[in-house]
């Protein structure tokens, strides 16, 4: 029952496919989930901007005496003279600049995992109809093995064995049917699309195009969103250095004092002082040491990502040249002979000659170049993706 049921689904989801292609599914990420979470940080951050750099609260005290019946009012209104204010702005600055940069670098990624993602529901999708054509083949190979054993040409053993193949070819080709609505599935999360509407990969794998050498990706390095996000927080601990020593300095206040109606004195009575909050067990040289630590890991932090970038283009352009020449190798010279050699085989069995083991064979072996072919394409456009990806976009 529980198969049927998921039988029935599968079959109302392959009903439904909605065609994605790849630019598509690229031009839908500005409505990916995760780009709604930085893109609403960003908005937080920039708002953040204009509630930094407030004067403290000015706290007024109100009092009167049981014995000498009167009205005091104190007023201490502070005065942030040393730059804190600019600091504490300054930083806020910072902060929205690494939320800026940040926007980018999640939607470079989104890219990269959007396009590898659609590549496999293509990949997967083209295994799923090589599964199924040759579920077929081998299908008709057992109805061609008991035609034979009718006519006395074959024995009861050799339908068997081709009767088994084709089962387990149609057996195959269900699970890789099957593996099409995971592969949907993980499409439509990145985007933010309901799962249960299954997507079909429009337009085939992309083309083998030719890409510039490392050496000049390379130099565009500096531009990617990863190292504008470094570059931000090393500037953002910078702020906050400033902000640090700016805490060294004493606090100042302005005292505001006023007594009304009392009897010892002839009228009301006004006082003016100043208040000096000196911070000497405030710990600020640890601060400001802490700090300059956030400070100098930031800037490791930048050096790393510009070597991990490195990295990443060079072994992304190498993982793309080698899968490509994988493609052309393969589709240009291994898969026109091994199809010619499966149909020879065939047509040999199908007129009485020629044993059924070299045309199980010569199936199979087609069928794992076709899959090779296949995988070599996905490999391909993955290793594109993250060459784009590790570039900065650069192509």
């Amino acid at each position: 029952m529980i198969t049927a049921l998921c039988a029935a689904r599968q079959a109302r989801a392959q009903e439904a496919a909605r065609p994605v292609s790849l630019s598509q599914a690229i031009a839908a990420i500005g409505a990916a989930p995760q780009h709604r979470v930085v893109t609403a940080e960003r908005t937080a951050a920039e708002l953040d901007i204009a509630a930094a750099g407030a004067w403290p609260g000015t706290s007024v005290t109100v009092n009167t005496s049981r014995k000498t019946a009167h009205l005091g009012v104190v007023a201490a209104v502070p005065l942030p003279i040393f730059g804190t204010l600019g600091a504490d702005k300054d930083v806020a600055r910072a902060e929205y600049h690494v939320a800026d940069a940040q926007v980018g670098s999640i939607d470079l990624g989104l890219r990269r995992d959007v396009t590898k993602a659609w590549v496999e529901l293509a990949r997967t999708e083209a295994r799923a109809e090589l599964s199924e054509a040759s579920a077929k083949r081998e299908e008709e190979l057992a109805t061609i093995t008991k035609q034979r054993e009718d006519s006395g040409d074959a024995s009861h053993a050799e339908v068997v064995q081709a009767t088994a193949a084709a089962k387990r070819a149609r057996a195959e080709a269900n699970v890789d049917r099957t593996a099409i609505i995971a592969a949907s599935a993980d499409l439509a999360r990145l985007l933010g699309w309901d799962p249960d509407i299954q997507l079909h990969a429009d337009g085939g794998f992309p083309p083998l195009d030719d890409v510039r050498g490392f050496e000049e990706l390379s130099s565009a390095r500096a531009r990617h969103p990863d190292a504008r996000v470094a570059a931000a927080r090393t500037d953002a601990e910078a702020a906050r250095v400033a902000l640090a020593e700016r805490e060294r300095f004493p606090k100042l206040s302005l005292d505001l004092e006023a007594a009304f109606d009392d009897p010892t004195l002839p009228g009301n009575d006004y006082r003016l002082g100043v208040n000096l909050e000196l911070p000497i067990f405030g710990h600020t040289s640890a601060a400001i040491d802490a700090a300059n630590a956030r400070r100098a890991a930031a800037r490791t932090e930048l050096d790393a990502t510009m070597i991990e970038l490195d990295a990443q283009i060079v072994a992304a352009h190498k993982r793309y040249q080698a899968a490509r020449e994988h493609v052309r190798t393969v589709e240009d010279d291994v898969l026109p002979a091994q199809r010619e050699a499966a149909n020879l085989a065939r047509a040999a069995y199908r007129e009485g000659q020629g044993g059924l083991v070299a045309v199980l064979e010569a199936d199979r072996a087609l069928a794992e170049i076709e899959g090779e072919v296949i995988d070599a394409h996905a490999e391909a456009a993955a290793a594109r993706a993250d060459l784009e990806w590790a570039s900065g976009g650069a192509k």
